[in-house]
């Protein structure tokens, strides 16, 4: 869990620009960021970086990913 620091996790995003150790699969699976995923900071830093809205992902595709 990222404790809700939710502004420092998205400027650590941001740093990471979308490259290791985290790529744009990881931010959108990853447990760890299940509930930062919800929040503005997250989708703000992932259009900066993807530059596209995040669109969360349904099982099916979680699935089809292992």
């Amino acid at each position: 869990m990222l404790k809700n620091e939710y502004p420092k996790a998205e400027a650590l995003m941001l740093t990471m620009n979308g490259k290791e150790p985290i790529d744009e699969q990881g931010f959108r699976t990853w447990p760890l960021f299940l509930e930062f995923r919800e929040t503005e900071n997250f989708a703000r830093a992932y259009k900066k970086i993807y530059k596209k809205d995040y669109e969360p992902i349904i099982l099916d595709e979680i699935a089809s990913i292992s």
